[in-house]
């Protein structure tokens, strides 16, 4: 999955809209002075506009499930903008990418 790598303070929102926060999980890499993420980051989001209710949860964290498969950090895969996504909201969206609006855009890896 080749892309520009996602460091910590990327601007990243999930599927209805809500501002993604990366906690990095270990990065001793950095770029642009930010640790890149890895699939073993957490994200926490803020302001997911879905209204609680039956059936309907907000999304509050996400996962990854992909990322890089020639640049590791650690042995795990970095975070590019395809990397797949497992958000905790319902109704359940299907895995998918978290929509980037920025990154930095020196690094890339695949």
């Amino acid at each position: 999955m080749p892309g520009t790598l996602i460091q910590v303070g990327a601007q990243l929102l999930c599927p209805h809209g809500g501002m993604i926060t990366i906690t990095p999980a270990g990065a001793q890499v950095t770029t642009g002075g930010q640790p890149v993420a890895t699939i073993a980051a957490t994200g926490v989001v803020a302001g997911c506009p879905l209204v609680p209710g039956p059936g309907v949860v907000p999304c509050t964290v996400v996962t990854w499930t992909t990322g890089t498969v020639r640049v590791t950090l650690n042995g795990v895969p970095a975070l590019v903008p395809t990397s797949l996504a497992v958000f905790n909201c319902s109704p359940p969206v299907p895995p998918m990418p978290a929509t980037v609006v920025v990154t930095q855009a020196r690094a890339t890896g695949s």
